[in-house]
C-alpha cells in the first residue's frame, strides 16, 4: 500500500482499499486538491497536492481536523481524556453521546467514534449521533493514527479544512476537485442528510465545473446489488473507469449482486 497511511476515523467506503488505483487516475499537473466530500481523510492525506483544501458537512470532523492540525498530541489526549470511558462502561457512553447531541464538541465526537461499535460514526435524521455502545476506547493504535496524521499534515505547504456545502467552496485555479460524495443507492449510518434533491445539485455543480474548466473526478456506484444509479446518466460524455480494487473485491462474496463502482472524470 506504498506505506499510505489510515485514518483515525472508521468510513464506510473508505478509499484507503483503492488509493493507489484511484490516484492512478488523479491529474498530474494541479497544485491543488479540493476534496469536497473528505470524509475520514484518505483521500486528501496520502495524495501528492502540494496545496490541500479538505470539506466535509460534518462539523465536528472538521472541527476535530482543525484541532489536530493546530494543537500538539499532548494537548489533544488530555482533552480528549476529559470524555473517555472504558470499554464496560456503556452507561458513560450513552451519557457523553446524550451530552454531544445536547452540546457538540469535536473532543466529544472523537470520543464516541473511537468508543461505538466498530468505529463507525452513524446519525439519525435529526443528525443526532446515534452509533452504539462498542466496548472499545482510545487505544495504542488510535494514537499512533493520530500522531502519523499530524506529522503529515506537517508536509503540505498548505492545509485548509472547511466546513461548508460543497457547491460553496472555493476552488482556486488549476486545482483538482474530487468528489466522493454519499452514494444514493447504497445505505451507511452517516448519510442522513443526503437526499435526492443534493444528488440534482451534486451533477449540476458537476456540469458547472466542467463548464468552467476546472478538472473534476467523481467516485460513486454505478451498480449496487443490481441497482444502477440513473443519475450517473448526466455524466455520460466523460471518461469512466472501473474500479477494480472494489469490484474484485464483491464479485469475491458470492451473496452480493452485482456491484460496481466508478471514477469518473473530465480528462
Amino acid at each position: 500500500m506504498n506505506n499510505y497511511i489510515k485514518s483515525p476515523f472508521n468510513y464506510t467506503g473508505t478509499k484507503y482499499p483503492e488509493l493507489e488505483e484511484l490516484y492512478s487516475h488523479f491529474p498530474k499537473d494541479c497544485d491543488t486538491l479540493v476534496d469536497l466530500f473528505c470524509g475520514g481523510g484518505s483521500v486528501f492525506m496520502n495524495s501528492s497536492f502540494k496545496h490541500i483544501i479538505a470539506n466535509d458537512i460534518i462539523t465536528d470532523l472538521m472541527g476535530f481536523y482543525k484541532e489536530l492540525n493546530t494543537k500538539s498530541l499532548d494537548e489533544i489526549l488530555e482533552k480528549c481524556k476529559e470524555y473517555s470511558v472504558s470499554k464496560d462502561d456503556q452507561d458513560g457512553y450513552n451519557k457523553l453521546r446524550a451530552e454531544y447531541n445536547e452540546n457538540p464538541d469535536p473532543y466529544k465526537f472523537f470520543v464516541l467514534c473511537s468508543s461505538c461499535t466498530n468505529n463507525m460514526m452513524r446519525f439519525n435524521k435529526q443528525f443526532k449521533f446515534n452509533q452504539t455502545f462498542g466496548k472499545r476506547c482510545i487505544n495504542d493504535n488510535t494514537v499512533e493514527k493520530l500522531r502519523l496524521y499530524q506529522e503529515r499534515m506537517k508536509t503540505f505547504d498548505s492545509l485548509l479544512f472547511t466546513n461548508q456545502s460543497f457547491n460553496t467552496v472555493y476552488i482556486p485555479n488549476n486545482a483538482f476537485v474530487y468528489l466522493d460524495p454519499p452514494y444514493l443507492i447504497t445505505e451507511a449510518g452517516y448519510n442522513c442528510y443526503w437526499s435526492k434533491e443534493l444528488e440534482e445539485k451534486l451533477y449540476n455543480f458537476i456540469l458547472d465545473l466542467d463548464k468552467n474548466g476546472v478538472k473534476f473526478g467523481l467516485s460513486n456506484m454505478a451498480i449496487h446489488k443490481g441497482v444502477a444509479n440513473e443519475y450517473l446518466k448526466k455524466l455520460m460524455n466523460f471518461n469512466w473507469h472501473r474500479i477494480e480494487t472494489f469490484n474484485n473485491k464483491a464479485k469475491k462474496q458470492s451473496n452480493v449482486e452485482e456491484s460496481v463502482e466508478v471514477f469518473i472524470c473530465n480528462y
